[in-house]
């Protein structure tokens, strides 16, 4: 059996906890990287596109109580954008295509 010095298993150590580190930071840059996208597209009325970018956040830093308030909201105002568009095509007879809408607002 190969013997470690504790020299050697302290450097081990200490990579481990710094690779550890590292990927957890990754993850938090990129949850702040896809939150702001989010932003930006709730911004400009984009609202099913922010919400796959809030849902990736949530994803990626899951105890972020902000991250999943404005994914709720997100998904709020696009569900009212949908029965909006439906109603609207609905008074223009196009019922395909309303139905379409409605469905998208119940998700």
């Amino acid at each position: 059996m190969a013997r470690i010095s504790k020299t050697g298993l302290t450097r081990w150590v200490l990579l481990l906890f710094a690779t550890l580190c590292l990927s957890g930071c990754t993850a938090s840059m990129q949850a702040k990287s896809n939150f702001k996208e989010a932003e930006q597209l709730a911004a400009e009325e984009k609202f099913d596109q922010a919400i796959e970018k809030y849902a990736q956040a949530v994803e990626l830093d899951p105890g972020s109580k902000t991250y999943r308030l404005k994914l709720l909201s997100a998904r709020t105002r696009a569900a009212a954008d949908h029965a909006q568009k439906a109603r609207l095509l609905t008074k223009q007879g196009e019922f395909d295509q309303a139905l379409n809408e409605y469905s998208r607002a119940r998700q």
